[in-house]
Order: C-alpha cells, then structure tokens, then sequence
C-alpha cells in the first residue's frame, strides 16, 4: 500500500513538473513568437504546444529546437494567411516627399486590398506643394493650385482616418484572441491547481503513515543506540583515562627532554661568551703587540734618522778633510817637483810612481767609502720611496672617487646647462621667428599703404584724355597711371 502512495507521489510530482516546464516553454514560446513578428493567438498556441509535447517525449529541448517550432508555426500561418493580417507598409523618415505621398495613397482596408493597386500621378500642383518653399507656395498660390491642396488634404484626412479604423479593429480582434487565449489559460491553471491539491492530500497521508512507521522505528533505534551509546561511553571513558595517562607521561617525558635540551643550550652559550670573551682578550693582546711593534719600529726609524744624520756629519767631515789634504798633497806636490825638478828622469819617475800609488789607494779608499755611503742612501730614499708610494697610492684612490663624484656632478650641470641653453635657444628662435613675422607684415603693410596712397595720387592728378597726341614725360614715368593701368589710346 505504501509503495502504491509513493508512485502514485511520484507520478504526481512528474506530471506537476512536466505542466511547470510546459508552462515555462510556452512563455518562451510567445516571447520567440513576438520576437518573430507572429501573433500568438490560440491556434498558434495549441500548435506550439503540441509540438513541445512531441519534442518533449523525443527527449531535451533546447533553444534551437524553440526557435525551429517557431519558424514551423510562422512558415504555417504564413501558408494560410488572411488579408486581415496583412500590414500597410509605413512610410520611413529616408523616404523622399514624393515616395511618401505615393506610400500615403496606398490601399489601407479590406476592399482596397484586392482592389489591383494604381499607379498615382499626381499633380503638378501637389509636387509644387510638397517641392516649393514657403515664398514660392505664396507667389504660386491661385484658384487652381488652391483647390488641388485642399482636395489632397481632404483625401489625406480620409486615408489617415481609413488607417484608423484599420488598425482599431485588428487590436480589437487581437485582443478578444489575447482575451480568449487567457481565459483557456486560466481554467487550464485552476484545472492544474486541482489536480495538484488531490495529489498534494494524497502525499500528505503518505507522508503521515510514513513519519509514524519512521518514528516506530526511530523510537526501536533509539532504544538500541542508548543501549550502544552506554557501551561506547564506558568503553570511550577507559580509552580516555589510557590516553590521558599516556598523555601525562609523554608531557612530563617531553618537560624533562626540553629541561636537558636548555641546559645543553646553556652550556653551549657559555662556551661561545667564554670563546668571544677570550677572543676579545687575544685581540687586544694582538693590539698592544701591534702597537708595541709599531712604537719600536718608530723608535728605530729615529736611531736610524740618527744613525744616517751622524754618518752623513762624518762623511762631510772626512769630505773636507780630504779635500784639505788632497790640496795639501797637491802643494805638496808642486813643491817636490819643483825642488827636484833637476833631479834625474829616473827618479823623479820612481818618487811620482810611489807619489801616483799613495794617490790612487787614497782615491780607491775614498771611491769605497762614497760607494758604501751611496749605497746606504740609495736604500733609505728606496724605503721612504716605498712609503710615499703607498701614501700616493691611497691618495689616487681618495682622489679618483673625488674626481669621478666631481665628473658626474659636472657631467649633470652639463646636461642641465644643455638643457637651459636649448630652452633658451628655442625661446629666442620662436622670438626671431615672431619679430621676422612681425617685421615681413610691417614690410607688407608699408608696401600696400604706400601703393592705395599712389593709386590715390594717380586717380586724383590723372590728367585729362585730349584729342592731341603728345609725348609722354619721361618725368612723370613714375607716377604714370600706365604703370597699374593700360593708358588708353587717344584719338588723333
């Protein structure tokens, strides 16, 4: 019995959503209908709906398949059309005024519609009142012309009038169809609300039996389940006190784990401040060491300034020694030889070999003692050399940066300055340009004022036309009309 309900539920629920979709279709239906131009009266209507059913059974429908049963309908109606449903073609705005008034004399009615249609000729007094302006109509205007306008707006106010009645009784019959159509419309929906309330009361006792056996077997479940629950529960409070133990002991597991790993990262903070603390102290031991190391090389750099100082005292010294007594050997010298001078060659050979030997070792000596002292000098210019090299060399550097900071700085001035001076060239540009232009229409202005006031002077003198042929004065070439004007020829 409760599986009879529910079909017949269910076979009500299908015909209640086929008649919704339907009705939903059919809306479409008219709107495509309007859409097309084709009147939805009540034939239209069955037929639509009659074709939906069929494509319905067949399967879905979509809007390709709406669209096709309206140009099905629109193809059958116009087959079967009526001069009734025929329109009169209305005149447009791109028409000319002649094409309108041909379009105005057209048949409108039912009679005039199988009348055979006349090719209008109108007057000559209607293209004048439809191609002349408002002066020309007046100028134009007689008995004639007076009468053809009136006769052709009496026939326009019986055309438009004709047009009128026309078109009041296809609304009036469109709208008795629209009338009829609702109403079927209507009593198919109180029909349809009918058959859906006895099939809504039928579901409603279905669904009433079948809450009560549902609550029956709700209530037998809910027994059981509070059997199974308290089952559960006390099976659920044993695994929950396992899991809470077994929580406990992982916390405290993970607290002593975490306790072990603090005291791990203590103990290696500690050892990182102790290794920055002793490193801390090995670099200022480093920096007193360097500090000390450079006062001592300072303090030997001094003994060697003085060191240098002292020998270089010393080597002036055996200089002027030296020389003294170079000089001394040279008088010396001078006097032997001129003492003995009358001595033998052989001799006085002999004592100027011994003489030239005692010279050369005190030169040789004194060559070794400048050497050393050279070369000493040499090597201390070589370490401040050194020094001043790499002073200079950090002095480039310093110098460079400052140099390149200095280029790009001049190097913007310079684009600004650019910038300026193309400004300032193109501003006295258009200035030139305007006192050019200013200066060529003061020119031509000058120009034409000077020639009306010479045309002037020319029409006020010109002198008057004789019968006697004269010479022209070559004087008065200047101001001789024949310049503008060819002189007439004068009659002898």
């Amino acid at each position: 019995m409760f599986a009879a309900k529910t079909q017949d539920t269910s076979a009500a629920r299908r015909r209640l959503h086929e008649e919704t979709l339907l009705s939903k279709l059919m809306t479409r239906v008219v709107q495509e209908c309007r859409r097309s131009g084709v009147e939805p009266t009540a034939d239209v209507m069955d037929s639509a709906q009659s074709a939906l059913r069929s494509r319905l059974a067949q399967g879905a429908l979509s809007d390709r398949d709406l669209r096709a049963i309206v140009r099905q309908i629109s193809g059958k109606r116009a087959e079967s059309a009526t001069p009734y449903d025929e329109r009169p073609p209305r005149p447009t705005q791109h028409q000319r005024p002649a094409d309108r008034a041909e379009s105005r004399e057209e048949p409108t009615t039912f009679q005039a519609a199988h009348q055979p249609a006349a090719t209008p000729t109108p007057s000559m007094s209607s293209e004048l009142l439809l191609n002349t302006t408002k002066r020309q109509r007046q100028l134009l205007a007689d008995a004639e012309w007076i009468k053809q306008a009136e006769e052709d707006r009496v026939q326009g106010a019986q055309k438009r009038r004709q047009e009128r009645e026309f078109r009041a009784d296809r609304q009036r019959a469109q709208r008795d169809a629209l009338n009829t159509q609702l109403h079927e419309h209507e009593e198919q929906k109180r029909a349809n609300a009918a058959a859906r309330r006895r099939a809504q009361d039928d579901m409603t006792q279905a669904i009433r039996d079948a809450q009560e056996e549902a609550r029956r077997e709700r209530q037998e479940a809910l027994m059981k389940a509070q059997k199974e629950k308290e089952f559960r529960e006390r099976q659920a409070n044993e695994l929950e006190r396992q899991r809470e133990d077994q929580r406990i002991q992982e916390h405290n597991d993970q607290v002593r784990h975490m306790m072990l790993i603090q005291q791990e990262i203590q103990r290696q903070r500690d050892e990182e401040n102790a290794a920055k603390l002793r490193e801390k102290e090995e670099w200022k031991r480093t920096l007193a060491a360097n500090e000390e190391r450079l006062r001592d090389k300072a303090r030997r750099k001094d003994a060697e300034r003085a060191e240098d100082r002292r020998f270089q005292k010393e080597y002036e010294d055996n200089l002027d020694r030296q020389e003294r007594e170079r000089a001394e050997a040279k008088a010396r010298k001078e006097a032997r030889a001129a003492t003995f001078q009358q001595m033998a060659n052989v001799v006085a050979q002999m004592h100027a070999k011994k003489v030239q030997n005692v010279d050369d070792k005190i030169e040789a000596e004194f060559q070794e003692q400048q050497r050393r002292s050279l070369e000493d000098e040499r090597q201390r210019r070589a370490r401040a050399k050194q020094r001043i090299v790499e002073t200079h060399e950090v002095l480039r550097e310093q110098q460079r940066m400052k140099e390149l900071e200095k280029q790009r700085e001049q190097e913007e001035a310079r684009r600004l300055a650019r910038a300026l001076q193309e400004q300032a060239e193109e501003a006295a540009r258009q200035e030139r340009a305007r006192k050019a232009a200013a200066k060529a229409e003061a020119a031509r202005m000058k120009d034409f004022l000077t020639t009306q006031l010479q045309l002037q002077h020319f029409r006020e003198t010109r002198p008057p036309q004789t019968s006697i042929a004269r010479p022209e004065s070559r004087g008065k070439c200047m101001y001789s009309p024949s310049r503008y004007t060819p002189s007439p020829t004068p009659a002898i």
